[in-house]
């Protein structure tokens, strides 16, 4: 675990002195000079700019005019690892800061991305709230209070939980409903709505305050995304048909969601055989045979460190009540990660390795982000067995 702590310290070290800034694969529309700006005049020129950035193996930002900015995810997941290594001083500094990065486009508390950006369905500008982003950040404040409590953090949680209850759509059909991304699209994505749900799940556990809407809504929210689940045990990104595809990080967040929720709630929604049957599916569809995080389910590449932290992060904590033998994973991944994406004379990971070639540009949330928190959390769970 020593060689983790010293990764550890280094990505800390460098994002500290980058101030948290960094790029990001998806912010090619953040353009800052005209000719980069005549880009953006439809969905299909926005698309096609934000791969061409993602895609490429060396880095055109400069040139476009794209600056670095700061994500609250990446700067979340960085506090919750600060928090599972027990660096709280550093972590209350860093909480302030998050706090203080919250969107001013929503009614209530929420946080958004930095740049704008467009997908298939819709599009987003700069800084529109959206459930992911307010829920990692709300996770990451919650785990400040559980180990630091403060009353102050507490609220800024149950406002943002109020965002999701009243500012996003909600899909509703027989089986339950499902939260949007931001209040600006309809889409039902199953691992975002997921992430409301546990947020919400943990909040009642840590408050012992059991509102009866909260709790109307997170039944239902839990009995869709239970119906949503394939017969072979997997989720689909989302319910459309163009969202019909199963990858490996999507995967990782539901099977985490679930399993917070029913440790949260004493598996008062009957979670433990749909998180066997998810979790039978990711170790088998989604690994190679030497530990490597497939992207899709029948395609190997690109392997990614966001998978790759992503997988320790969700293993690790599967581990607690799905058996010890996920930590063995969890450790086999970080090893592979450090070998074959683990830049150690810079210090940091790279995002992606494809059959032939290796994309070394350095994203801050992307990539360092996530294996900083997935390293945080191995190194906790492994002291604790």
């Amino acid at each position: 675990m020593e060689k983790y702590q010293f990764i550890l310290s280094t990505l800390f070290r460098s994002a500290q002195q980058e101030t948290f800034r960094g790029y990001d694969p998806y912010d090619g529309l953040h353009v800052q000079n005209s000719w980069g700006r005549f880009l953006l005049s439809s969905s299909l020129s926005r698309l096609l700019l934000i791969h061409l950035n993602k895609r490429l193996i060396f880095n055109i930002r400069p040139l476009l005019g794209v600056h670095k900015g700061v994500n609250p995810k990446g700067v979340a997941l960085f506090l919750s690892g600060l928090i599972r290594q027990n660096h709280l001083e550093e972590a209350t500094a860093l909480a302030e800061t998050l706090i203080n990065m919250n969107t001013r486009k929503a009614r209530h508390t929420a946080w958004g991305y930095y740049f704008p950006w467009q997908s298939r369905a819709f599009f987003l500008p700069a800084d529109t709230p959206n459930i992911v982003t307010t829920c990692f950040v709300a996770s990451a404040l919650l785990d400040l209070h559980e180990a630091k409590p403060d009353g102050k953090l507490l609220e800024v949680v149950k406002d943002a939980i109020e965002f999701i209850i009243n500012e996003l759509n909600r899909y509703e059909d027989e089986s339950g409903i499902c939260f949007s991304y931001s209040p600006l699209d309809d889409s039902v994505i199953y691992n975002a709505s997921a992430f409301g749900l546990e947020l919400i799940a943990r909040f009642q556990h840590i408050t012992g305050h059991n509102d009866d809407k909260r709790g109307q809504l997170l039944e239902k929210g839990v009995r869709f995304l239970k119906a949503a689940q394939n017969p072979d045990g997997s989720w689909f990104y989302g319910k459309q048909l163009r969202q019909h595809f199963i990858d490996h990080y999507h995967t990782a967040y539901i099977l985490e969601s679930l399993e917070n929720i029913r440790r949260y709630t004493n598996d008062r929604f009957g979670l433990d055989e749909v998180i066997s049957e998810g979790l039978d599916f990711y170790l088998t569809h989604l690994f190679t045979n030497d530990h490597a995080p497939k992207f899709y389910k029948n395609s190997l590449y690109p392997i990614e460190s966001h998978c790759c932290g992503a997988a320790i992060k969700a293993l690790c904590l599967l581990s607690a009540h799905y058996g010890a033998s996920l930590l063995e994973q969890a450790v086999r991944v970080a090893q592979w990660a450090i070998d074959h994406l683990y830049d150690s004379r810079r210090g940091f990971f790279y995002y992606q390795k494809r059959k032939f070639w290796t994309n070394k540009i350095k994203y801050l949330r992307w990539s360092q982000s996530w294996m900083y928190v997935g390293l945080s959390y191995l190194i906790d769970y492994a002291g604790k067995n």
